[in-house]
């Protein structure tokens, strides 16, 4: 799997917030990967981008040589497990 300038951005406006910010990755058969960092910085929304569940303001997600492409989305195809916490 890869990614090149994979963005997200929510909101409208000038200045919308950005999610993920132009993210290249590149994930070879068989590698497990992991998102480290703090609250806030994109790890989930970068999951969601990369299951279908999203789609991206700009860049690209390609499986191997194959495109993702937004009206035909991988999410039936794959498996995750993408879990948000909520403060009591």
């Amino acid at each position: 799997m890869e990614t090149q300038d994979l963005t997200k951005q929510f909101g409208h406006g000038s200045l919308p917030p950005l999610a993920v910010n132009e993210v290249d990755l590149h994930i070879g058969q068989g590698q497990v990967y992991g998102l480290p960092g703090p609250n806030g910085v994109g790890r989930s929304t970068a999951l969601e981008l990369l299951a279908g569940m999203l789609h991206p303001a700009s860049g690209r997600i390609l499986f191997g040589w194959t495109l993702l492409d937004p009206r035909r989305p991988v999410r039936y195809r794959i498996s995750s497990r993408i879990s948000h916490s909520i403060p009591i």
